[in-house]
């Protein structure tokens, strides 16, 4: 192969220790090399510091850089684009939610004081950006729910994705959505923002149906397809690390989220978020009380060990549950940490879309406790779709009898889901040749 002069960039709003993103990027790195060898990569990614560090790439920030810590309500692990407010400001945001059309206008009022406050730097980020740009042949826009407005508004995800469409159009970047996923996207300028984004792509792909669906709906009328999730094609350790003692009988691992959490969603309801953790801690219990051994496990670890914590905090006042040992919490830190603890679990009940898919990317049997449309078509794709329960409709008796029916069809399911791995796998594999295919045509 004719050498390279450029190389290609991993695009994303990673580095913020959502492990099953980094499990994406670390995907598409290992694919990347194996069918470019001697390539050079480079991620853009929200914290390239991390990025660098977990997966030894040169890194490169997606949005301007804050002199301020950013705040840590978030979606998905992500931060918001506003820096940390002072007290003053946030007590009249609580007074105004009262009125929510002062609320939005006194969020409009402060987010367009930062705006301009910020356009200097803004504008700086933006020449330094396609400066970067113009050494990079391709910008592989790599999975995850990219297309969205959920936290932010169309000012967080639509208008970063749509600057660096443009800035790569502008540098001559071959730019590819791959896999990604969508929505919600709720504001008629997220959806100009997203659609001109698309627009301006060589490539893009969508990780389900339902996530074209959605683009389509929106006005997009350019050329699309679907591929699995990147996931899929992550290259596994055949190792497995024997973490749990045998006398727990089955293992069962359980990934929580901070469903309406005031500290992570972006619309907070303190009395369903405790509903929630109440129902998986008396779901714990009841397991506990049959021998099962418990591991609570984060697949977003500054949010979901949150939950962790509240969950295991209820389970401690109760008396059978108060010696240590009845459930553990594995330490996890890296995606590979993830994996391997996985691989030495019986089941999982996975709220989480990558707490399912990793599952069963390790032929593990799932249940999952889905919020979005997303996990139920990854579970329909694996024809596990019995074992969805949607998190609105959640309560203990339904996860036991699904629990009961799992744990009976185990084997079963097991053999259904690594039937079902490889035509994902063959596809994804059939989607890197697409586009480096192309990129190789492209570069000579």
């Amino acid at each position: 192969m004719t050498p390279l002069e450029k190389g290609i960039g991993v695009f994303g709003h990673y580095g913020n220790q959502n492990l099953g993103d980094e499990a994406i990027i670390a995907a598409v790195i290992h694919n990347t090399k194996r069918l470019l060898p001697g390539i050079r990569l480079c991620g853009f990614s929200i914290n390239p510091q991390d990025t660098q560090a977990k997966h030894g790439i040169e890194a490169f920030p997606v949005r301007q850089p804050r002199a301020s810590t950013p705040s840590f309500n978030q979606n998905n692990g992500h931060e918001n684009l506003l820096p940390n407010e002072d007290d003053a400001i946030v007590r009249i945001k609580r007074m105004l939610k009262k009125i929510p059309l002062f609320a939005s206008m006194f969020d409009w009022v402060m987010r367009a004081f930062k705006a301009c406050a910020n356009m200097p730097g803004e504008l700086r980020f933006i020449w330094q950006s396609y400066q970067r740009l113009r050494s990079i042949d391709l910008l592989f826009v790599a999975g995850s729910g990219q297309l969205f407005d959920g936290w932010g508004g169309p000012w967080s995800y639509p208008y970063t994705l749509f600057k660096w469409a443009v800035l790569a159009k502008l540098a001559k970047t071959k730019l590819c959505f791959v896999s990604v996923g969508a929505g919600p996207i709720r504001s008629p300028l997220s959806k100009l923002l997203i659609r001109q984004a698309l627009s301006l792509a060589e490539y893009r792909s969508f990780r389900d149906a339902s996530s074209e669906r959605l683009i389509k709906s929106i006005g997009f009328k350019g050329e699309t397809r679907v591929f699995p999730d990147l996931a899929y094609s992550l290259h596994l350790n055949s190792k497995r690390n024997e973490f749990y003692p045998s006398t727990y009988g089955l293992m069962v691992g359980i990934n929580p989220i901070p469903y309406y959490d005031l500290r992570y969603w972006d619309v907070s309801n303190p009395e369903v978020y405790r509903d929630y953790i109440e129902k998986v801690a008396a779901f714990a219990s009841w397991l506990l009380e049959r021998n099962y051994g418990v591991a609570f496990f984060p697949t977003q670890l500054r949010a979901d060990n949150l939950v962790i914590d509240d969950i295991m905090n209820i389970l401690k006042r109760k008396p059978q549950h108060e010696s240590e040992g009845k459930f553990v919490r594995p330490d996890i830190k890296t995606s590979d940490d993830l994996l391997q603890h996985i691989a030495a679990m019986d089941i999982v009940i996975a709220t989480r879309f990558h707490g399912v898919l990793l599952s069963y990317l390790l032929s593990k049997p799932a249940i999952g406790i889905g919020y979005a449309q997303k996990t139920r078509d990854l579970m329909a794709n694996m024809a596990q779709v019995n074992y969805f329960i949607s998190i609105n409709e959640f309560e203990v008796s339904t996860l036991i009898e699904r629990f009961f029916s799992l744990v009976s069809s185990a084997q079963r399911a097991r053999i259904e889901i690594e039937r079902r791995l490889p035509p994902f796998r063959a596809a994804l594999e059939s989607q890197y040749h697409i586009i480096f295919d192309g990129f190789r045509r492209a570069t000579r």
